[in-house]
């Protein structure tokens, strides 16, 4: 009979209470870890089992909570590249999932920045940064804000949650972060808590903040649309930038190591919520005679509300759902014909 080794075993408890020579191993008969000594530690330190792996390879899919922290996604039709302003008022995006609003001032642009060639902030190399510009000071009848919604406000509840972000900038002031939770298009009213608050420097400097997020025992949930957002509120009345980079909300306590997503994931990630799409062709009809035509796109998280910008002939919509848009196409006299357009789908929480 061959020789067999084997290494002392027992429960966890008696693991716990075990401490065992300088690369000693013993084995925990209950969760079947290996577990290594230095004749100082009790219990020595347990190794991870396949099972222990695969739970923390899973808990690390999809940690940032945020759609779009690496600002790599940027709004069709804001701006032809990088340095392109847009100015814009209220519910405004630039990049993907970002919405501004200006205090309804008029005196903000947003821009996509870029970073030099090689930039790393905390070891990990970043691209592309959000700006927000007021060069101007106006009377702001609010101030202005730039949040992110985070589909369903069930998605933190009763847990911690930490938001950390990258920022630098000219705007003078104090900012604040707040958590929103939206119960709703027919539910209770929002509710608002503070995170935090930080100034700005010239050069990017790593904030995090922590909250126990209140939980949603007793509140009405209705309507659909509900959300939780993370929200940061601009000083008034003062002029400069506020650029922000590699944002990330994560549950739990601590901020950790940011990771980009693969910039495809993220753009169809973000065609949940927004989608522009051209549509059109070329056609034959009789006198008073249209055609339909399905469009479908990729779908979405709701039926959209469409803003159609014909270019050629005649366009319009006839039904919609969160997968595609049935257009009618084309006019009276008898003939050929074309009809373009650029049709925008507004899903945005």
């Amino acid at each position: 009979m061959p020789d067999q080794l084997q290494f002392r075993r027992g429960t966890s408890a008696e693991n716990d209470a075990f401490t065992g020579a300088d690369g000693e191993i013993t084995i925990d008969s209950e969760t079947g870890a290996v577990r290594t000594h230095d004749n100082a530690t009790p219990g020595g330190v347990a190794q991870l089992v396949a099972t222990d792996l695969t739970a923390e390879v899973l808990g690390r899919v999809g940690e940032n909570l945020f759609i779009n922290g690496e600002f790599d996604a940027v709004r069709p039709g804001a701006g032809a590249g990088v340095g392109d302003g847009v100015i814009a008022l209220n519910d405004a995006f630039c990049f993907e999932r970002w919405r501004a609003d200006d205090g309804n001032d008029g005196r903000m642009i947003l821009t996509p920045g870029q970073f030099p060639v090689g930039e790393k902030l905390d070891g990990v190399s970043t691209k592309l940064f959000h700006r927000m510009d007021f060069p101007t000071i106006a009377a702001a009848i609010t101030a202005a804000t730039l949040e992110q919604r985070i589909e369903s406000v069930r998605t933190i509840d009763d847990e911690t949650v930490t938001v950390s972000f990258w920022a630098a900038g000219t705007l003078g002031g104090t900012f604040s972060l707040d958590l929103v939770q939206d119960y709703g298009d027919t539910g209770d009213v929002s509710d608002t808590t503070p995170m935090g608050t930080f100034v700005l420097t010239g050069t990017m400097t790593k904030h995090t903040f922590s909250l126990v997020v209140p939980s949603l025992a007793g509140k009405g949930i209705s309507g659909g649309n509900d959300y939780v957002a993370v929200r940061f509120t601009l000083p008034l009345s003062q002029t400069g930038t506020f650029d922000l980079a590699q944002a990330k909300a994560e549950k739990g306590t601590e901020a950790t190591r940011f990771v980009s997503r693969p910039q495809a994931l993220t753009e169809t990630l973000c065609e949940k919520f927004f989608q522009r799409i051209n549509t059109g062709f070329t056609f034959y009809t009789g006198a008073l005679s249209t055609w339909r035509w399905w469009t479908g796109f990729s779908k979405m998280r709701t039926a959209p509300s469409l803003s159609v910008n014909v270019t050629q002939g005649t366009v319009t919509s006839v039904g919609v759902t969160a997968s595609g848009v049935e257009f009618q196409h084309g006019s009276a006299p008898a003939g050929n014909h074309t009809s373009r357009a650029q049709v925008e789908l507004d899903a945005e929480l």
